[in-house]
């Protein structure tokens, strides 16, 4: 069992070293990623504010399971709010739900819609 941790935020990259040159990158994320890996649970996936932040569209909408953790005293941070990622979100028949088609019903433009533009299809028969 592996424990994986995420965060994301700026970081530097490139290749350092001259006798041994080797790609690597520096900076807060980097230290904060390796906190949420350190701090984590074997087997989850722990992430902070800014990968749920990432992860969410506009209007709140993700397509993954994210549960609250709760807060954590994290070594160099101080005090941050923590979550895990379960899974994806799965619908009613345990399919893997689509955001843009819901996003679609919601506002008029889902493929149903378009279906219905073209009365000829046979799509659009086999339904009447």
């Amino acid at each position: 069992n592996v424990r994986i941790g995420l965060h994301t935020g700026e970081l530097f990259a490139g290749v350092a070293g001259k006798r041994n040159p080797r790609f690597h990158v520096f900076g807060d994320t980097v230290n904060t990623a390796s906190r949420m890996e350190s701090n984590g649970v074997r087997g989850k996936i722990q992430v902070s504010q800014s990968v749920v932040e990432e992860l969410m569209s506009d209007d709140g909408i993700t397509e993954y399971d994210i549960v609250r953790r709760g807060e954590m005293d994290i070594k160099g941070k101080g005090r941050m709010t923590l979550y895990f990622i379960t899974g994806k979100v799965r619908d009613q028949f345990g399919r893997t739900a689509s955001v843009s088609q819901c996003r679609g019903v919601l506002d008029g433009s889902s493929g149903e819609a378009s279906r219905r533009k073209n009365p000829g299809s046979s799509e659009e028969r086999r339904s009447q």
